[in-house]
């Protein structure tokens, strides 16, 4: 019984030995370490999808897939990745169910979503109510103007009482994982303050050093959009890794629906701004700041949303 990333062998279960240290999640790993990652990705108890696929799969000698990375347990050794992945078989159409999100991936979310196939590639659908909906959609095409982000496809609303429909681009491929830190060290945990401090803390880990540029864009970018989940959710950080050779990169920036307050508060704003101060980026943010500016202010006059732009007018004044 074999660990494997796509078709390399990473992990042999049945002795417990470790094969492949650069394609392990965390270089570091141990046999019981990717024993609880396999367990947190599939939540027997209440992911209804995630069972289905792990059902479907195991009738096929293999099991754990998924569509965030290239990870699974392999029985027979002529069974391969192309075989079973639903990168490549039809995972079939399965229902929205409240309160989950992707298959096996462990990411709970507000929200209906499900893995679809569309638009040529592979989507993860939510359902959101249609101002939800229609503002993480735009805080996605901003994010991509901005150089943070890559996601949406599309939106259509007024289907199913009100509900607006968002097809966000799945940022994986059989080639590139993305991997996500709640997955692979729920112990970590972020707090108001200390933002740069423990994300850059998770991403030594993984071998990405000295990313505080990256930190700052993302933290900047939330900041302008209102979106504070960010700063104590660290499943909403993550990193991409090749199921090559292993090697790591930081991600494009991901999840923007809880970008919908309209009325960012002070206090809120004053948090991330002392952050900043605190990791001596403020002068980096006001530059960005300045780079961003029209940018913000042509996409709120197109969309006639203008809280965006006074957010990040709102952030240079106080940064001083």
């Amino acid at each position: 019984m074999k660990f494997k990333c796509a078709d390399t062998d990473v992990a042999d279960l049945s002795t417990g030995t470790i094969l492949n240290r650069d394609l392990l999640p965390v270089w570091s790993w141990e046999y019981n370490d990717i024993i609880a990652y396999m367990e947190r990705r599939i939540y027997s108890g209440h992911n209804k999808i995630a069972r289905v696929i792990a059902q479907r799969r195991e009738e096929q000698t293999a099991f754990k897939l998924g569509l965030s990375d290239s990870y699974w347990v392999s029985f027979d050794e002529d069974v391969k990745f192309k075989d079973v992945s639903p990168y490549y078989q039809e995972f079939g159409t399965l229902e929205f169910v409240r309160g989950l999100t992707e298959p096996t991936l462990r990411l709970m979310g507000t929200f209906d979503k499900e893995w679809v196939r569309a638009f040529g590639g592979t989507f993860i659908c939510k359902r959101e109510p249609v101002s939800v909906a229609r503002v993480e959609v735009l805080a996605s095409m901003l994010a991509a103007q901005l150089n943070v982000g890559d996601s949406i496809a599309a939106i259509y609303s007024g289907e199913s009482g009100g509900d607006g429909i968002v097809y966000t681009r799945n940022l994986s491929s059989p080639e590139r994982m993305l991997l996500d830190f709640g997955s692979i060290l729920p112990e970590k945990s972020l707090s108001d303050g200390l933002v740069f401090k423990n994300v850059q803390s998770m991403y030594d880990i993984v071998g990405l050093h000295n990313i505080g540029d990256y930190i700052l864009r993302v933290n900047l970018f939330d900041g302008v959009i209102g979106n504070h989940d960010r700063r104590e959710n660290q499943g909403n950080w993550g990193f991409y890794k090749s199921t090559k050779d292993g090697s790591v990169s930081v991600s494009h920036a991901y999840d923007f629906n809880m970008a919908y307050s309209l009325d960012v508060d002070d206090a809120l704003l004053d948090k991330r701004v002392a952050g900043i101060k605190q990791a001596h980026k403020k002068s980096a943010a006001k530059v960005l700041l300045e780079q961003w500016h029209e940018k913000v202010q042509v996409f709120a006059q197109k969309y006639d949303y203008y809280v965006w732009h006074d957010n990040l007018r709102r952030m240079y004044a106080k940064l001083g």
